[in-house]
């Protein structure tokens, strides 16, 4: 870049020193002659000053244009719009999904209820009993994705980062639980019956934790995720979950 413009400035120094040397060399051969040269002399002079203000202008464009583009001082990215199109569409990809679920456990849990009542006698003892069947899904919410959550880089990587894997659907349908004792107990109700139904729901997450169901579905969804990143045509993947 300094050899082209130390080339410029020579370039310009040589065209001043020939105009000055034309001037200096000219010697005319009578007063006549002479007044004509100096006129001829003063509108080549003219002439040239006219356009040589724009030289320097012409001279300076293309030194800036030359710096800018071979050196970028400023760092450019030329391709930031590129990139910025190329994640969004990425992140619409991921949204399409909507639900990712990689992970699913089933149990079935028998759930008590005790109370007493007064009797005439003696305490009336009550006991309620039921076997309540539940599957639950884990995975990610890829809806909550933004492209604050994707970095893109020139090579075709690309760094995402996943919400951590949660409960995702969770199933207690009433035809699958049974009363294994206290059915014709009339001290129970149905709110009763429906009250150990909620109950399995959490004893079923509890369980499912215990039994490493969240770090399952989160490793398998990390390979899932790279999967579906190289089938979109990136080469290196790397996938995070947030908390990490």
């Amino acid at each position: 870049m300094n050899e082209i413009i130390n080339k410029l400035k020579n370039w310009w120094q040589s065209v001043k020193q020939s105009l000055s040397e034309g001037a200096r060399n000219s010697s005319p051969a009578s007063d006549e002659d002479a007044s004509t040269e100096k006129k001829s002399l003063r509108r080549g002079l003219s002439s040239g000053l006219s356009f040589s203000w724009l030289l320097p202008l012409i001279a300076v464009a293309l030194v800036i244009g030359l710096f800018f583009f071979l050196k970028n001082p400023f760092k450019i990215d030329w391709s930031i719009n590129k990139t910025e199109k190329q994640t969004t569409l990425t992140v619409e990809e991921i949204k399409k999904i909507s639900e990712l679920n990689t992970a699913s456990y089933y149990e079935e849990m028998l759930l008590e209820k005790r109370d007493t009542t007064k009797g005439f006698l003696h305490k009336n003892k009550h006991l309620l009993a039921v076997l309540v069947k539940g599957n639950l899904k884990v995975g990610f919410d890829l809806s909550q994705i933004s492209e604050d959550d994707i970095s893109i880089g020139d090579d075709q990587s690309i760094v995402i980062t996943l919400p951590e894997a949660k409960v995702t659907d969770i199933i207690t349908n009433p035809s699958d639980r049974t009363i294994v004792y206290g059915e014709k107990d009339k001290h129970f109700t149905e709110n009763d019956i429906n009250e150990l139904t909620n109950q399995a729901k959490t004893v079923l997450v509890n369980n499912a934790r215990e039994e490493g169901i969240f770090e399952k579905a989160t490793e398998q969804g990390k390979k899932e995720m790279a999967n579906l990143l190289k089938a979109m045509g990136y080469e290196k993947v790397t996938v995070k979950i947030k908390g990490e």
